[in-house]
């Protein structure tokens, strides 16, 4: 077990006091619960400045009033804005549950997480949770990310004593450290830089009294931006399927009555 991520850890808030470090076992292996390997698509270090680094001096060229200071800081804005209103990043962490233990802090940034866990970003809401076979566990976050467990087990599982389960999680940006770009995935530009750079020279140009304010044109790009929000939430409902209707976890994936504790994203329909 030392050899794996720990991103699970029993709050040491909850009424079970506090404990070590819960994390994934050997039982995740196999292309079925891939995570990020650097093999495949841009989500190394090198690739994540390209490509936030293209948006920013896009921006640069068109406010070139603009502090770069300034710039980095709406950057920012913008891309906390747009995950927190669209819920279109999702990291799926594993971890453990223990017996009669109904808190949990959890960690984005997991390796072998399903989703984006690269960059880390910070957890602002939990999707759902399911067990290893996909059976649905009630649970909320009442304060990200300290998971709530409606009915944790009360006894233990399997030989070690714990159960495997998926926390689905949705993320936003972190704050970047002074002088650095957010980080944000990779697949964001290429999919919302049109949105994401009228969202910034939006916001910009509606600030008073500077070298570049013009409240018209402004709220003109503005607008254009809440149009992106408003695809990018529809594309995160319909799992960026083309054609279907609003999407939600399968049957399987989801408690018949909740009772105040979430574990869906998306509506009532089906696809």
């Amino acid at each position: 077990m030392s050899d794996h991520p720990q991103y699970w850890q029993q709050w040491k808030g909850g009424p079970t006091g506090s404990a070590p470090f819960l994390g994934v076992t050997g039982a995740v292996t196999g292309p079925a619960f891939f995570g990020v390997s650097g093999a495949t698509a841009p989500t190394g270090p090198a690739d994540q400045d390209t490509h936030m680094g293209k948006l920013y001096n896009r921006i640069r060229l068109e406010m070139s009033g603009a502090s770069d200071a300034m710039v980095r800081e709406v950057l920012y804005d913008t891309l906390h804005e747009f995950f927190n209103d669209t819920w279109t990043w999702l990291e799926t962490i594993p971890g453990q549950l223990l017996p009669s233990t109904q808190y949990y802090y959890l960690s984005a940034g997991n390796p072998m997480s399903i989703g984006d866990a690269f960059p880390v970003g910070v957890i602002i809401a939990l999707a759902g949770v399911v067990d290893f076979n996909t059976f649905p566990i009630s649970a909320d976050m009442p304060t990200p990310p300290i998971m709530r467990i409606q009915w944790p087990p009360a006894q233990p599982t399997n030989p070690n004593g714990t159960l495997l389960v998926y926390a689905t999680c949705v993320k936003t940006v972190a704050k970047p450290s002074l002088g650095k770009l957010p980080e944000a995935p990779w697949w964001l530009v290429d999919t919302y830089q049109h949105w994401l750079i009228h969202g910034v020279m939006g916001k910009l140009k509606l600030q008073a009294n500077r070298p570049y304010s013009d409240a018209k044109m402004g709220q003109l790009y503005y607008n254009v931006f809440r149009q992106g929000v408003n695809i990018g939430k529809v594309r995160a409902l319909r799992g960026n399927t083309v054609g279907a209707q609003a999407w939600q976890y399968p049957d399987q994936w989801r408690t018949k009555s909740q009772q105040g504790f979430v574990v869906t994203v998306g509506t009532s329909q089906r696809w």
